[in-house]
């Protein structure tokens, strides 16, 4: 959860116009996150899908240099489906009955953070396809690698519904992205609370009785 925090807020910002630390990110990213499905599964199938998938997104993210146009979206969907299939195994490990509060929160957090991250993906392929699906404000820098995590900031913007409008999704598929994200950004901690809740008085009437 540290190393997530650190890669998504710090590092990744201060690197995001150097190539090779943004790939250099996108491998201890992949190989944190395997550790991460190790962890959260015992199931053999589910970690050798983890470890395919996370070889996968290796692969196409170093092999992308920008001139395929194909590499680039199958780049874009790996990472989409990557996130997506880590948060859903975090989501599901959160909410299951064996599992204590600091994991919850722990893991609740996590879970936060990576479909933030993976609604950013989303936000990019969309925008490669099309780039007349967002209205950007001509103050925010569009070249190079900027669009990335430009992406990332929107993303999470859209995800906490601050909205600030310096960014704004224009397609019909842009807006029912982030009105998906935003709806997560809101029942997400909504549903977190009301489990941790029923959990504390489930556990207080076994005491009690």
């Amino acid at each position: 959860l540290l190393f997530l925090v650190l890669t998504v807020f710090i590092i990744i910002p201060l690197t995001i116009n150097q190539i090779f630390w943004i790939r250099l990110m996108a491998i201890f990213i992949s190989l944190n996150f395997i550790a991460g499905i190790l962890t959260i599964t015992s199931s053999v199938v589910k970690r050798i899908i983890g470890v395919l998938l996370t070889a996968a997104v290796i692969i196409v993210s170093l092999s992308d240099d920008g001139s395929s146009s194909a590499m680039r979206i199958a780049e874009y969907a790996l990472w989409i489906g990557y996130f997506l299939i880590l948060g859903v195994m975090l989501v599901r490990r959160v909410f299951a009955n064996d599992e204590g509060n600091i994991f919850r929160i722990q893991g609740a957090i996590a879970a936060y953070i990576i479909f933030g991250m993976m609604f950013s993906f989303a936000y990019m392929l969309i925008y490669y396809l099309d780039p007349s699906s967002f209205l950007i404000s001509d103050r925010i820098d569009m070249t190079e690698f900027s669009p990335g995590y430009n992406f990332v900031y929107f993303s999470f913007v859209t995800l906490c519904t601050l909205g600030y409008g310096d960014i704004t999704p224009l397609s019909h598929i842009a807006q029912s992205a982030s009105i998906l994200e935003a709806m997560i950004g809101i029942l997400f901690p909504a549903i977190l609370i009301a489990r941790l809740v029923g959990l504390a008085d489930s556990r207080n009437n076994l005491l009690k009785s």
